[in-house]
């Protein structure tokens, strides 16, 4: 028959098999068997390739050192993989998610071209530096009036409600209305001061107010006040004003607003450094 192995030990017809020949033959076997790799060939059955995956026992470890595939690769439990699992897909989907992931702000010298939408809070641990126009978000009520007569207490309708993020941050407060002080109805000497209070509290940091005095007269004016509120917890709160006398004067006839005018309060929450006393 062709293609048939040669014999491990030849012989003859009639020939005799002596003991040496028969441990060679078994010797020759076993090496055989021990050395088998399943290539085909002259080395076992030849399959026309390598050896069938259906030849192998479904319960088998196999150990390779390169795994090729032309076709689809079907793993039924667990794929683990002690080096690199280099695949194009894959390779393409995680370099997907790495440009994601460098999208962060998060990082130092990120620049974003085109407009940035934020659905929550932005935190800013450097500075922040707008070279286009910026829109600020400010707390405000303006009205026309009422006129009020207080000579001494809170003028109950300049309120504003603010509500403050940060502990460290100040609270910069406008308030801007129309004055007159005077000394009862002689429009003799008098003096009052606006004070712009939180939560009926002056502000730890320093007290906000507007002093006015008048040597004579009746004289309505529009003034602006500006401070900057320190030592303000986080927190909802209520922005009021207060008129009374100033330190060494008596009450006097004051007025708020004049003929419905408007006035305005305004607040802001702003970092701003420490400064000396």
């Amino acid at each position: 028959m062709a293609d048939r192995p040669d014999p491990y030990v030849r012989k003859d017809p009639n020939d005799i098999i002596r003991s040496g020949d028969w441990n060679e033959l078994q010797i020759q076997a076993r090496e055989d068997i021990l050395s088998h790799t399943h290539t085909g060939k002259h080395d076992g059955k030849d399959h026309g390739s390598l050896l069938p995956g259906a030849a192998i026992d479904p319960t088998a470890e196999v150990n390779v050192t390169t795994l090729s595939t032309s076709n689809n690769l079907t793993v039924n439990g667990d794929l683990k993989v002690k080096g690199k699992a280099l695949l194009g897909d894959i390779d393409d989907l995680l370099a997907m998610v790495k440009s994601l992931r460098d999208d962060k702000l998060n990082r130092a010298g990120d620049t974003v071209s085109g407009n940035l939408s934020i659905q929550q809070g932005l935190v800013v641990g450097g500075d922040l530096d707008v070279t286009g126009g910026i829109i600020r978000k400010i707390s405000v009520v303006s009205k026309l009036g009422p006129n009020d007569e207080t000579d001494n207490g809170q003028i109950v309708s300049r309120v504003l409600p603010f509500t403050k993020r940060y502990a460290a941050t100040a609270i910069r407060i406008l308030y801007c209305d129309n004055f007159r002080v005077r000394g009862g109805d002689a429009n003799g000497p008098g003096a009052a001061s606006w004070e712009i209070r939180i939560d009926g509290q002056s502000p730890p940091g320093g007290v906000i107010r507007y002093d006015r005095y008048s040597l004579s007269g009746n004289h309505h004016e529009q003034t602006t006040v500006i401070g900057y509120a320190r030592g303000i917890s986080p927190g909802a709160h209520t922005i009021g004003v207060w008129v009374g006398p100033v330190q060494g004067y008596s009450i006097c006839d004051a007025y708020t607003g004049w003929a419905g005018s408007s006035w305005t309060l305004e607040a802001q929450e702003l970092w701003i450094p420490d400064i000396a006393d």
